[in-house]
């Protein structure tokens, strides 16, 4: 399995870790040549701060996939934990867990949570990809 975290915490401005991000993306599209991405939609923290950061975030990320052509699906968190557990209030842990099940990775080695997370959303959208096939065929 190849895992690539992008890092942005030594840049001090915030438009040089979006360029960070950017680049980043950018780099992965070329190596790998994906035709799908998915991503998980804006979800309201308590943190109103964090939230304005998440959602420059996936901004950048957003614009990286389709300047390279890359068609993007976003997910809310409750369709990503429904798509891998049944059940859309699963907690972090329970995620994680079933991502190691469903994918048949060593269960004790223990995951990143961002790592978990992009697993997560890929199996969602794997398993949404595949059932709208099967409803248009």
């Amino acid at each position: 399995m190849h895992s690539k975290t992008i890092v942005t915490v030594n840049e001090k401005k915030l438009d040089r870790k979006l360029a960070v991000i950017f680049k980043h993306i950018s780099e992965v599209v070329e190596v790998f040549n994906p035709t799908t991405a998915a991503i998980e939609k804006v979800f309201h923290s308590v943190n109103p701060k964090s939230s304005l950061l998440l959602g420059h975030a996936r901004g950048v990320s957003m614009l990286a996939l389709s300047l390279c052509g890359i068609d993007v699906n976003e997910y809310a968190p409750n369709e990503v934990k429904s798509a891998v557990t049944g059940v859309g209030r699963a907690d972090k842990a329970q995620v994680a867990s079933m991502v190691q099940v469903l994918l048949n990775l060593d269960r004790s080695v223990k995951m990143k949570e961002d790592e978990t997370d992009a697993l997560a959303i890929a199996i969602c959208h794997a398993n949404t990809q595949s059932f709208n096939l099967k409803k248009i065929g």
